[in-house]
């Protein structure tokens, strides 16, 4: 399990958890288009072994 989130302000925001890292782009920048979140991309980490790491989605398309 990947557990994603959103560091905004000092405040985390929990996005989901995630089992495939082959496709964690994908599937954070599915659900920030989705909830009109495209704003947070640049805020994105995730957990994965009990280590932080920051999720880097930039200007990918992912159509």
């Amino acid at each position: 399990m990947i557990m994603v989130y959103a560091k905004i302000r000092g405040d985390k925001y929990f996005i989901g958890t995630f089992n495939d890292l082959e496709v964690l782009h994908l599937d954070v920048l599915g659900f920030l288009d989705s909830s009109e979140r495209l704003s947070w991309k640049d805020s994105i980490y995730f957990l994965m072994n009990g280590e932080e790491y920051k999720l880097i989605l930039g200007d990918r398309n992912y159509d």
